[in-house]
Protein backbone atom coordinates (compact mmCIF):
# COMPACT_ATOMS: atom_id res chain seq x y z
CA UNK A 1 0.00 0.00 0.00
CA UNK A 2 1.50 3.30 -0.56
CA UNK A 3 1.47 6.62 0.87
CA UNK A 4 -1.16 8.07 -1.39
CA UNK A 5 -3.37 5.09 -0.91
CA UNK A 6 -2.77 5.48 3.32
CA UNK A 7 -3.48 9.05 2.87
CA UNK A 8 -6.73 8.81 0.62
CA UNK A 9 -8.11 5.63 3.66
CA UNK A 10 -7.27 7.77 6.41
CA UNK A 11 -8.69 10.86 5.20
CA UNK A 12 -11.87 9.25 4.29
CA UNK A 13 -11.86 7.48 7.51
CA UNK A 14 -11.71 10.75 8.88
CA UNK A 15 -14.07 12.80 7.04
CA UNK A 16 -16.93 9.44 7.45
CA UNK A 17 -16.57 10.26 11.12
CA UNK A 18 -16.77 13.60 10.88
CA UNK A 19 -19.91 13.31 8.65
CA UNK A 20 -21.44 10.76 11.33
CA UNK A 21 -21.03 12.49 13.93
CA UNK A 22 -22.46 15.96 12.72
CA UNK A 23 -25.20 14.11 10.89
CA UNK A 24 -26.49 12.88 14.36
CA UNK A 25 -25.30 16.29 16.00
CA UNK A 26 -28.16 17.63 13.79
CA UNK A 27 -30.33 15.00 14.47
CA UNK A 28 -30.30 15.67 18.10
CA UNK A 29 -30.31 19.43 17.91
CA UNK A 30 -33.95 19.13 15.86
CA UNK A 31 -35.21 16.82 17.89
CA UNK A 32 -34.22 19.15 21.24
CA UNK A 33 -35.95 21.91 18.91
CA UNK A 34 -38.67 20.06 18.36
CA UNK A 35 -39.05 19.35 21.78
CA UNK A 36 -38.93 22.94 22.37
CA UNK A 37 -41.12 24.14 20.37
CA UNK A 38 -43.85 21.51 21.73
CA UNK A 39 -43.02 22.19 25.50
CA UNK A 40 -43.40 26.36 24.26
CA UNK A 41 -46.86 25.41 22.89
CA UNK A 42 -47.50 23.25 26.35
CA UNK A 43 -46.82 26.50 28.15
CA UNK A 44 -48.76 29.16 25.70
CA UNK A 45 -51.97 26.68 25.99
CA UNK A 46 -51.32 26.42 29.85
CA UNK A 47 -51.48 30.76 29.86
CA UNK A 48 -54.44 31.00 27.27
CA UNK A 49 -56.24 28.62 29.23
CA UNK A 50 -55.87 30.53 32.75
CA UNK A 51 -56.41 33.76 30.93
CA UNK A 52 -59.57 32.17 29.10
CA UNK A 53 -61.34 30.55 32.06
CA UNK A 54 -61.34 34.24 33.94
CA UNK A 55 -63.40 35.74 30.70
CA UNK A 56 -65.85 32.30 30.68
CA UNK A 57 -65.86 33.33 34.16
CA UNK A 58 -67.18 36.74 33.38
CA UNK A 59 -69.48 35.88 30.64
CA UNK A 60 -71.18 32.98 32.63
CA UNK A 61 -71.62 35.66 35.91
CA UNK A 62 -72.90 37.97 33.33
CA UNK A 63 -75.32 35.16 32.33
CA UNK A 64 -76.74 34.20 35.27
CA UNK A 65 -77.53 38.30 36.40
CA UNK A 66 -79.85 40.61 35.48
CA UNK A 67 -79.56 41.34 31.79
CA UNK A 68 -78.76 38.18 30.42
CA UNK A 69 -80.53 39.06 26.91
CA UNK A 70 -77.31 41.80 26.49
CA UNK A 71 -74.77 38.53 26.91
CA UNK A 72 -76.28 35.99 25.07
CA UNK A 73 -75.55 37.76 21.90
CA UNK A 74 -72.55 35.81 19.51
CA UNK A 75 -70.41 38.54 19.55
CA UNK A 76 -69.49 37.73 23.30
CA UNK A 77 -68.65 34.26 22.27
CA UNK A 78 -66.37 34.83 19.18
CA UNK A 79 -63.33 35.73 21.12
CA UNK A 80 -63.64 32.90 23.52
CA UNK A 81 -63.80 30.67 20.43
CA UNK A 82 -60.96 32.00 18.72
CA UNK A 83 -59.04 31.52 22.12
CA UNK A 84 -60.26 27.49 22.79
CA UNK A 85 -59.04 27.19 18.77
CA UNK A 86 -56.02 28.37 19.76
CA UNK A 87 -55.69 26.23 22.32
CA UNK A 88 -55.94 23.32 20.91
CA UNK A 89 -54.01 24.25 17.90
CA UNK A 90 -50.84 24.68 20.37
CA UNK A 91 -52.03 21.14 22.28
CA UNK A 92 -52.20 19.34 18.84
CA UNK A 93 -48.94 20.33 17.86
CA UNK A 94 -47.47 19.19 21.15
CA UNK A 95 -49.22 16.14 21.12
CA UNK A 96 -47.29 15.38 18.14
CA UNK A 97 -44.15 15.67 20.02
CA UNK A 98 -44.87 15.40 23.56
CA UNK A 99 -44.77 11.92 24.83
CA UNK A 100 -46.52 12.54 28.53
CA UNK A 101 -49.92 14.33 29.26
CA UNK A 102 -50.70 16.69 25.79
CA UNK A 103 -52.90 14.05 24.82
CA UNK A 104 -54.96 14.38 27.92
CA UNK A 105 -54.15 17.63 27.75
CA UNK A 106 -55.61 17.60 24.25
CA UNK A 107 -58.68 15.61 25.02
CA UNK A 108 -60.00 18.24 27.51
CA UNK A 109 -59.20 21.60 25.01
CA UNK A 110 -61.44 19.11 22.61
CA UNK A 111 -63.91 18.79 25.17
CA UNK A 112 -63.97 22.51 26.10
CA UNK A 113 -64.51 23.19 22.45
CA UNK A 114 -67.52 20.50 22.79
CA UNK A 115 -69.20 23.02 25.80
CA UNK A 116 -68.38 26.10 23.90
CA UNK A 117 -70.69 24.53 20.84
CA UNK A 118 -73.30 23.66 23.74
CA UNK A 119 -73.01 27.08 25.40
CA UNK A 120 -73.64 28.36 21.53
CA UNK A 121 -76.89 26.90 20.94
CA UNK A 122 -78.67 28.02 23.72
CA UNK A 123 -78.11 31.44 22.62
CA UNK A 124 -80.25 31.33 19.56
CA UNK A 125 -83.58 31.45 19.87
CA UNK A 126 -86.02 32.61 22.36
CA UNK A 127 -84.18 34.85 25.42
CA UNK A 128 -85.81 32.65 27.85
CA UNK A 129 -83.78 32.66 31.67
CA UNK A 130 -83.83 29.12 31.18
CA UNK A 131 -81.97 28.96 27.89
CA UNK A 132 -79.47 31.58 29.99
CA UNK A 133 -78.97 29.43 32.76
CA UNK A 134 -78.31 26.55 30.57
CA UNK A 135 -75.56 28.73 28.24
CA UNK A 136 -73.91 29.46 31.87
CA UNK A 137 -73.75 25.90 33.22
CA UNK A 138 -71.57 25.43 29.68
CA UNK A 139 -69.55 27.98 30.14
CA UNK A 140 -69.36 26.75 33.79
CA UNK A 141 -68.27 23.29 32.42
CA UNK A 142 -65.84 25.13 29.79
CA UNK A 143 -64.00 27.41 32.86
CA UNK A 144 -63.66 23.56 34.84
CA UNK A 145 -62.50 21.99 31.27
CA UNK A 146 -59.76 24.95 30.82
CA UNK A 147 -58.81 25.29 34.57
CA UNK A 148 -58.13 21.25 34.25
CA UNK A 149 -55.88 22.45 30.78
CA UNK A 150 -54.33 24.45 32.71
CA UNK A 151 -52.96 22.43 35.79
CA UNK A 152 -52.16 19.62 33.71
CA UNK A 153 -49.43 21.20 31.83
CA UNK A 154 -46.40 21.21 33.59
CA UNK A 155 -45.58 23.84 36.02
CA UNK A 156 -43.02 26.57 34.53
CA UNK A 157 -39.29 26.11 36.33
CA UNK A 158 -38.75 27.80 39.26
CA UNK A 159 -36.37 30.53 38.67
CA UNK A 160 -32.51 30.01 40.34
CA UNK A 161 -31.95 31.57 43.91
CA UNK A 162 -28.97 31.81 45.81
CA UNK A 163 -27.78 28.99 48.36
CA UNK A 164 -28.91 29.18 51.69
CA UNK A 165 -26.78 30.12 54.30
CA UNK A 166 -24.97 27.68 56.34
CA UNK A 167 -26.25 27.84 59.78
CA UNK A 168 -22.84 27.47 61.26
CA UNK A 169 -19.78 27.97 59.81
CA UNK A 170 -16.95 25.71 60.10
CA UNK A 171 -13.50 27.65 61.56
CA UNK A 172 -10.38 26.22 62.68
CA UNK A 173 -9.39 26.65 65.77
CA UNK A 174 -6.28 24.74 66.29
CA UNK A 175 -4.93 22.47 69.09
CA UNK A 176 -4.37 25.27 71.28
CA UNK A 177 -7.91 26.39 72.02
CA UNK A 178 -8.62 22.66 72.40
CA UNK A 179 -11.25 22.26 70.29
CA UNK A 180 -10.76 21.94 65.73
CA UNK A 181 -14.46 22.82 64.62
CA UNK A 182 -16.26 25.61 66.35
CA UNK A 183 -20.14 26.75 65.33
Amino acid sequence: MTLKSKFILWSTLLLAGVVLIGSLSIWNLTTLWRSARATSAEYAAMDRAEALAVQVAWLRDSLRGAQTATYRDVKYFTPIRAEVTEIVRELTLAARVDDGDASAELDHARSANTHLDAALTHTDGSPTADAAKLAAAELDQLRQTLLAVSKLAPPPPAATSPPPPMACSIAWSGPASGSYWSC
